[in-house]
């Protein structure tokens, strides 16, 4: 009877049970790098992207400047912009409401480009970026340059802030101050104050100037003569060669003013047709986004186990850059 009686042995399930979990574990690695290299691929554009459009605003504001500074000054002297009203006519020595309309949004621009230039996304994509311990060659070097951007970035608007805060300074308050209280030059406080008005118109705008070739990275000729013409237009606005009260020069300012949309035209023809100026901080941040995407392109390619939504469905841990 025993031997017809059937014994059957059931082994264990941990064998087959831990060969399933072995592919899990790994399917959930290689979601959890994918997820990472993601992750990374999104800030790092989106960070390049806020410090290039702050970049070009800062660069819009520059040339804004050149038209208030200069261009409204010259139609102003010309009679070409006018209120109509003859007892209330608009002076080159004084704000007018077009200088005020002007400044108020170059003021507007700055402050876009500042809060791109230094929002919460860049300052969390620093912080993100050195937290992480494991980055690939090509990541490393994209953080890299993209750090240097960052830094560039701020040493533009900067640079910028100081002729802005340089050029209020003068325009709105030194000024106007100086013509009301000191109607004539017969303190020594009053000489002094107006060598430091002149001291500053004269160098706001290189300062401008010099932001503005950091941007473009003009050829040296084109930074010359950007220089020259600024120093020989401010030399005629100020009295610092003492001859505008005998001769009255102040007004070849307003005619080598005729030639500033010459430089608008300049920043336009770099802007769209700029293809040369590899050195350029606009030209940098196209390189780098090229060279970002080609490096996205040599990854680990994901197992076709893997299905796709689970890498956008993963959630970061804490800490990570998001």
């Amino acid at each position: 009877m025993l031997r017809n009686f059937n014994v059957k042995i059931f082994s264990p399930p941990f064998p087959a049970f831990r060969s399933d979990i072995i592919p899990s574990v790994v399917e959930e690695s290689v979601l959890q790098s994918a997820n990472t290299h993601s992750t990374i691929h999104t800030l790092i554009n989106s960070v390049l992207r806020d410090l290039r459009i702050g970049a070009f605003l800062t660069f819009v504001g520059i040339n804004l400047r050149f038209v208030i500074g200069n261009i409204i000054n010259a139609l102003i002297f010309f009679n070409i912009l006018q209120s109509g009203n003859p007892a209330h006519r608009y002076d080159i020595h004084a704000p007018s409401i077009p200088d005020m309309c002007g400044d108020v949004v170059m003021t507007l621009v700055f402050a876009v480009a500042y809060l791109l230039i230094a929002s919460n996304r860049v300052k969390n994509g620093v912080t993100g970026f050195n937290n992480l311990h494991e980055l690939s060659s090509h990541y490393f070097v994209a953080v890299k340059h993209l750090k240097n951007h960052i830094h560039s970035s701020k040493n533009l608007f900067s640079l910028t802030a100081i002729g802005f805060s340089l050029y209020f300074l003068s325009r709105y308050f030194l000024s106007p101050g100086l013509e009301v209280i000191f109607i004539e030059n017969t303190t020594p406080l009053s000489r002094v104050l107006n060598m430091v008005n002149d001291m500053i118109k004269l160098c706001n705008p290189l300062i401008f100037a010099c932001a503005y070739c950091k941007y473009l990275s003009a050829s040296k000729s084109a930074v010359s003569m950007l220089y020259l013409f600024f120093i020989a237009r401010n030399l005629f606005a100020t009295n610092m060669l003492g001859l505008i009260t005998n001769y009255d020069l102040h007004v070849g300012a307003p005619f080598l003013d005729v030639l500033t949309p010459l430089i608008i035209i300049y920043s336009a023809a770099s802007i769209v047709f700029g293809g040369k100026t590899k050195s350029g901080l606009r030209e940098i941040f196209k390189s780098d986004t090229k060279r970002l995407h080609h490096n996205m392109t040599v990854l680990p390619a994901i197992p076709a186990s893997v299905s796709k939504t689970g890498v956008t469905s993963l959630r970061a841990k804490p800490g990570s850059l998001e």
